[in-house]
Order: structure tokens, then C-alpha cells, then sequence
């Protein structure tokens, strides 16, 4: 069997699946005062930590794209998104619903469907709260709270923030956000196929950062891929989340 039929029968039947499953991805469960707390607490030392925030009009809108991805997550008014100056793409999030995006990201998205995919993603690891699965792998000192989805390539966060110890995602979780991901670019009426168009721009990225580097493309983990591994898989998956949207018109 050619690798193009697979990939097709493959294709399919996860478009078969999603229709299946269309409704059964989780409600987003109460953002507590505690984490929100906690996380403004931490917001300032998180901000220093890379490279400090960026300000006007990019990130109001990147907070706009975010609210509305939030409203259609179900947290609406519970989340706060914010630009960091950091040229290394990256995207994490914060037990509270804070939400940390660089600009080194913004600049290899090629529309506002890709970031609000991006955003979608993150909300979903703290819809499907990620943070407390993953207590038991992770040790962070310095504050009360244990940072959700660090996609940065050091894997800890250090000074006053504390330090924390990223195994990454597990497969599973991964798939569940960038399905709950697809679920909000749908309700909000996105492009559904921008999460997959994302995963692909970020592989290029680091096939292209890996040649400039000299480092092989095909063997080198790039720095965001280190908690939220990418695959064939994923890509392939998303796709198929988003042909199922039309299950649900």
C-alpha cells in the first residue's frame, strides 16, 4: 500500500471518528480566584523572564483575538493574553488562564485564523487542565503554581519565577488540546484548518532554523517541540477535526 493511501485511509478515518465524537470534548471547568491569584502574582516575574512584555497595538489585538477564542471556549472575561519580547517561537500557559505568546511566534504566523489556532491551543490545555495531570512530573519553586505548556527549550523557568522541571505533553493531551483548539476556531468562526496550517508553518521553521544552524533537520528538537511534540500525526489530526466542523453545520 503506497504511503499516500495510507495517509488517505488514515485521514479518513479520523474525519469518521471526530464525527463520531464531534460533542464529546470536556466543558471548561471553573477558573478559580485561587489560580487567578496566584498567576497575576507571578505575571510580572514571568514578563522579566522573557524579555518583558510588548505593549500597544499588537497587544491589544492579540488580546482581542484571545478573548474572543476564550468566549469561545467557554472562560470568556477569565483569561489574560499577553505579547512577550522573545524572538524564539514560543506559546504557554498559566494555571489562571494567563496566556504568553513571543513575538518570534507572531512573526511566522500568516493569519489571524493561525494565531487565534495558537491561543485556542493553549486555552485548551487549561480547559482541560493539563497543569494538575502533570503534578506528579513537574517540580516548580518560587511560586504557588505549576506553569502549564512552557514551550520554551531551556525547560525551567529561573530567578524569581522559580524553576520547573518540563517531561512535555503526553501524546493524548496533545491531541486533546489541538482538538479543543479546533472546537474553538470553529465556534468562533474561524478557519478550522488554521491549527494544521500552524503545526505545518512551525515544522518549516524548524527545518529551516536547523539548515541555517547546520544542525540536521530531521534528528534536532526544536525548542517549542520539547513539551508540545509535533508529528505527522498531529497534522494529519487536525486536519480531520476540521473536515468534521461539517458534522456539526
Amino acid at each position: 500500500m503506497s504511503k499516500f493511501i495510507r495517509t488517505l485511509t488514515l485521514s479518513v478515518a479520523l474525519v469518521a471518528a471526530a464525527c463520531a465524537t464531534i460533542d464529546s470534548t470536556p466543558d471548561a471547568p471553573a477558573i478559580t480566584d485561587g489560580d487567578r491569584t496566584t498567576a497575576a502574582r507571578s505575571h510580572e516575574q514571568i514578563l522579566a523572564q522573557f524579555g518583558g512584555a510588548v505593549d500597544g497595538p499588537l497587544a491589544l489585538y492579540v488580546a482581542g483575538v484571545g478573548e474572543r477564542v476564550a468566549v469561545g471556549a467557554g472562560v470568556g472575561g477569565r483569561c489574560t493574553f499577553s505579547v512577550v519580547n522573545s524572538d524564539v517561537p514560543n506559546a504557554f500557559a498559566v494555571p489562571g488562564c494567563y496566556i504568553y505568546i513571543t513575538r518570534g511566534l507572531l512573526a511566522i504566523m500568516n493569519s489571524e485564523d493561525e494565531l487565534a489556532s495558537v491561543l485556542g491551543h493553549e486555552v485548551g490545555h487549561v480547559v482541560a487542565d493539563h497543569a494538575a495531570r502533570r503534578q506528579n512530573t513537574a517540580t516548580l519553586t518560587g511560586v504557588g503554581a505549576l506553569l502549564a505548556g512552557v514551550l520554551t527549550g531551556s525547560g525551567q523557568i529561573a530567578g524569581q519565577v522559580g524553576q520547573l522541571y518540563t517531561l512535555g505533553y503526553s501524546r493524548d493531551q496533545e491531541f486533546e488540546s489541538d482538538d479543543l483548539g479546533v472546537r474553538y476556531l470553529r465556534a468562533t468562526g474561524y478557519n478550522a484548518y488554521a491549527a494544521a496550517d500552524m503545526l505545518q508553518a512551525l515544522g518549516v521553521n524548524d527545518a529551516l532554523s536547523a539548515r541555517v544552524n547546520n544542525r540536521n533537520a530531521a534528528s534536532a528538537t526544536p525548542a517549542w517541540a520539547r513539551t508540545h511534540p509535533l508529528s505527522a500525526e498531529r497534522v494529519t489530526r487536525a486536519n480531520a477535526q476540521a473536515a468534521a466542523a461539517a458534522c456539526a453545520l
